[in-house]
């Protein structure tokens, strides 16, 4: 798998799955980042609303809606997305691209054969009744014969199906889990998930606290209850130097016996294979 990104907490976060055509996020340094890459581009979907996380969208839609007219998701409350857009079709006329679509908590958008996003509240921008900011996950779905058909011919298990018998079981796979920002590590919503990505946008909760936002010791501390193949850790402060930040991941990934993979988007540099390299290679 391919994942492309940028990832500067308050200046800007685009992240880019290769495999599936999918953005999430759309933050400033896009459509240079990416270049002709975006072309490739199908589906985007929005976390929310703050401007480092949607300020790329004016270029990116004049630069990819003439080829390849991608869906654009956000939460549905959000109205800067309305407006904004607003805005695209007036400044762009030329442009013909699609309307962008708000969705709510759980919906489930399919965006290749059997390969769906599927949207989950958090809690870093609440407002009561409203759908403002999201967590998504990459849904992969696959039939698998029952174990009672097991050993049947094909002609046999095509007799089975046209006679109306339900012969598979449709299984769901999380490829991929995207935090989005969020005030907390939702253990629950992750446990079943391959490889997640997720804001650590301080280093411990001494500085994050009071602030919607995670941080580097509860990510760590939470994830190591998981069976992830991979965690990609993004959206990391500015207040900190590289240095400091890999220092910590280290030390804290040592602290919590963590074995699988870990992979960082440090501040300031567009990463082009975020899965090349782990921080512990031996994981």
């Amino acid at each position: 798998m391919k994942i492309i990104s940028y990832s500067t907490a308050l200046y800007s976060t685009w992240i880019y799955i290769e495999d599936y055509n999918l953005l999430f996020d759309a933050g400033d340094g896009l459509s240079s980042g990416l270049n002709k890459t975006l072309g490739k581009i199908k589906n985007v979907f929005i976390s929310h609303a703050d401007r480092d996380h949607l300020s790329g969208l004016l270029q990116f839609n004049q630069m990819d809606s003439i080829h390849s007219n991608p869906n654009i998701y956000y939460p549905k409350d959000c109205a800067s997305f309305y407006r904004l857009n607003s805005f695209v079709k007036k400044f762009d006329p030329h442009v013909k691209n699609k309307d962008w679509v708000g969705i709510n908590d759980l919906d489930i958008i399919e965006i290749k054969p059997n390969v769906f996003v599927k949207s989950y509240l958090n809690m870093h921008r609440f407002e009561l009744n409203k759908i403002k900011s999201f967590s998504f996950k990459v849904i992969e779905r696959k039939k698998k014969l029952k174990k009672e058909y097991d050993g049947l011919t094909g002609n046999e298990l095509k007799n089975l199906k046209d006679s109306g018998i339900e012969i598979s079981n449709v299984l769901e796979n999380s490829v991929i889990g995207y935090s989005g920002d969020t005030k907390s590590f939702m253990t629950e919503l992750w446990e079943d998930t391959e490889i997640l990505i997720h804001e650590s946008t301080f280093l411990n909760y001494n500085d994050s606290s009071r602030k919607n936002h995670t941080n580097l010791e509860e990510v760590l501390d939470k994830s190591s209850e998981l069976k992830l193949k991979g965690l990609v850790l993004s959206h990391f402060s500015s207040m900190y130097s590289n240095s400091e930040i890999v220092y910590n991941v280290k030390r804290l990934v040592k602290k919590n016996n963590i074995k699988f993979p870990v992979y960082l988007v440090l501040p300031g540099i567009t990463n082009y294979n975020v899965l090349n390299n782990s921080i512990n290679k031996n994981g």
